[in-house]
Order: structure tokens, then C-alpha cells, then sequence
């Protein structure tokens, strides 16, 4: 990293810092957490879980973003009373369709279980994606001695254990792993829960003003060139047009997602806060 690079990361993480001590809107009840130096996902996790007080974590990712809602409470609520779901995965577009994907590639029929009227399907292999888990599981379990590895995901690490255990052992190996996936559709039917963010697909609004002519500076040169050039420049504004209306729209329903993100946080602290009580 350059220096100037690593100049511009240290204000982000300030401005991030400030944006939580300040505690409005999305940043309600966040903190930052910034380490000495860099332990990659996995060990920033663990870092994290040395704040909570709660008996169940809800671990996500930076770039994912929830797209449809679920039941939190009737999920904390299976967990409660099924000790064994140690780890409960959202959908993506990946898990789509999970049960088939893995008869088809590894030959494992899973077998999916209800629990207080929710349904779970068991999980061959541990993701970093969203999910819900219980804070000792991780403690004890996944931080456990010689797991994982500095600077890499628990996926890369803990997930190719999990699968390489299960086809050596079979599913009577995925016990101690207890990972499973919530889902609320018949077998290939099921809806992501969760979306993947590319950051890369929206441009810097300062950019464009920068870099591209305005509409009206496009359309006055289409009705100072007229004829075919005229045409093809009106073409062009058109395209860019739709272009920026598009990017503006996924900006906008970015937004409308991020207020969705929230809600939900702040649901699950408020139900994580009831549950602990409950235990206690």
C-alpha cells in the first residue's frame, strides 16, 4: 500500500469512527473497532466477539445487503430451543436451491428440520455470509485451538474442514460443526435473503460531472450540428441519459436498503437484549 493510500485509509476509518460516536440513523449503536494491525476477516471477527454480552451474534459482512426480511425472533427462537443449530446461514443466490446443488456434487441427500415452525437445512460447509450464531460456538469452536489462519476467511479455513470431515465421516460429522440454512420455500424454490454489493458499479457522482458533458451541453451541440450528426449526438445524450438514471436509481434503492439494514439491527439488538434476559 502506498502512502498515500494508507493516508486515505486512516480517514476513513475516522470518518467511520465519527459517523458511530455521533450514532444517527444506520450508525445507531455501532461501534469501531479498528485493530493494531491487519488479522484479515476472520481475526476481526474474533476481536468483535470480545464486546459482546449477548448468547447469540449476528455476523455481516461489509458488502452484503439484506433484501427481503425473515423472522429473526421465530429463528433466535429455534436456536433457543434446539441447541444443535449452532449456526444459522441466510440465503444468497448461492444457496438457492442448496439441497439439490449438494446431492449433485457430493452425493448427500440432507434432510431438512423444523423446529418451533421454522424449517433449517443442514449446511456441508461453513460461509462467511450473512448468519446468526451462538457467540460460545464461535468462542469455544471456530476460535478454537489451530483453526484458523492468520489473515484469511473462516470459510477458507473452517469450511474446507467441515466438508473435508463430512465426506470422510459422513453427516454424523457435521454435529459439531451445527451449521444450517433458514429457509421458508419448497426445494428450488427459495429466495435470496441476502445480496451481494459491487461498489465498483456505481460511479463517483463527482466523476461524472467532471468527466462527462452535460445533457443540455449535448443537446445544444446536436442543434448546432443538425442533420446526421445532430442524430447521433441525440443518440448518445440518450444513452448517457438512460445510463445516469439508471445509477441513479440503484443509488436510490441502495438507500432504501441501508434504512432497511438498520431497522433490522436495531430488531435483532432488541431481540438479542430479550433473549439474554429470558436465558438469564
Amino acid at each position: 500500500m502506498t502512502g498515500d493510500a494508507a493516508e486515505k485509509y486512516s480517514g476513513y476509518i475516522q470518518n467511520l469512527q465519527r459517523l458511530a460516536s455521533d450514532g444517527q440513523g444506520q450508525f445507531a449503536n455501532c461501534k469501531v473497532v479498528a485493530l493494531e494491525k491487519r488479522g484479515g476477516f476472520g481475526l476481526a471477527v474474533k476481536a468483535a466477539l470480545d464486546l459482546m454480552t449477548t448468547p447469540f451474534v449476528m455476523v455481516v459482512q461489509h458488502d452484503r445487503s439484506f433484501v427481503r426480511t425473515f423472522p429473526v425472533e421465530d429463528v433466535l427462537a429455534s436456536m433457543v430451543e434446539d441447541r444443535t443449530l449452532k449456526y444459522v446461514g441466510l440465503h444468497t443466490s448461492s444457496t438457492v436451491g442448496y439441497d439439490a446443488k449438494i446431492r449433485s456434487k457430493y452425493k448427500i441427500k440432507l434432510e431438512r428440520r423444523e423446529v418451533a415452525g421454522q424449517t433449517f437445512l443442514p449446511m456441508v460447509y461453513w460461509y462467511d455470509s450473512t448468519h446468526i450464531c451462538c457467540t460460545t460456538h464461535y468462542r469455544d469452536f471456530v476460535f478454537g485451538p489451530r483453526r484458523l489462519t492468520r489473515g484469511n476467511f473462516i470459510e477458507a479455513d473452517l469450511g474446507q474442514q467441515q466438508i473435508k470431515d463430512i465426506l470422510q465421516g459422513g453427516m454424523d460429522a457435521h454435529g459439531e460443526y451445527g451449521t444450517f440454512l433458514w429457509t421458508d420455500g419448497a426445494p428450488g424454490t427459495e429466495e435470496r435473503i441476502v445480496a451481494h454489493m459491487d461498489g465498483r458499479s456505481f460511479e463517483d457522482e463527482h466523476w461524472k460531472k467532471q468527466e462527462h458533458p452535460s445533457s443540455s451541453a449535448v443537446l445544444a451541440t446536436r442543434n448546432t450540428l443538425g442533420g446526421e450528426q445532430g442524430r447521433e449526438a441525440e443518440e448518445a445524450t440518450s444513452s448517457k441519459v438512460r445510463e445516469e438514471d439508471r445509477i441513479s436509481a440503484a443509488a436510490k434503492e441502495l438507500d432504501v436498503l441501508a434504512a432497511k439494514v438498520s431497522g433490522l439491527q436495531a430488531r435483532v439488538a432488541a431481540v438479542l437484549t430479550r433473549t439474554t434476559q429470558l436465558i438469564h
